[in-house]
């Protein structure tokens, strides 16, 4: 089964890139890190497959690069990040055309961290096998470290 998964996802890749289109975006494990910084700008817009997702915009505290953060579905955030807000973001980091892009695992602020996927990138608000999508954000809150 998952080798079949496997060789339909790398046909689907090189069918888009076959059709000059945009390969589709996923969360790498071995590009993860940690950003903190300050939010200048959250916005709804349509991800990679047309569904609306929040979108951070973060400069980093130590560089003062702006970071493109994609966070979730609209209906899964659920936090009061507003912009001016300090945060700690964890995700797959990668640039593209010149923007700093991060897919998140997590946001830490005010003491607590937000799980927007699992350690392996998989998003939270997806069901598994046979369950419904999850609920939004707040079952997923927990305090402490990463």
């Amino acid at each position: 089964m998952r080798k079949t998964v496997l060789f339909l996802w790398l046909l689907l890749l090189s069918a888009a890139a076959a059709a000059g289109e945009e390969q589709i975006k996923y969360y790498r494990v071995d590009s993860v890190k940690t950003i903190k910084g300050e939010v200048v700008d959250i916005k709804s817009e349509t991800s990679f497959h047309k569904s609306d997702f929040t979108v951070i915009y973060l400069k980093e505290k130590k560089s003062g690069e702006i970071y493109r953060v994609e966070v979730s579905p609209g209906w899964f955030f659920n936090m009061d990040v507003m912009i001016g807000s300090k945060i700690e973001i964890t995700g797959s980091c990668t640039v593209e055309n010149g923007v700093n892009l991060v897919m998140t695992r997590s946001i830490a602020f005010q003491g607590e961290i937000f799980l927007f996927r699992d350690k392996y990138g998989f998003p939270l608000w997806r069901g598994k096998r046979g369950q419904p999508n999850r609920g939004g954000q707040g079952k997923h809150r927990r305090r402490g470290k990463h």
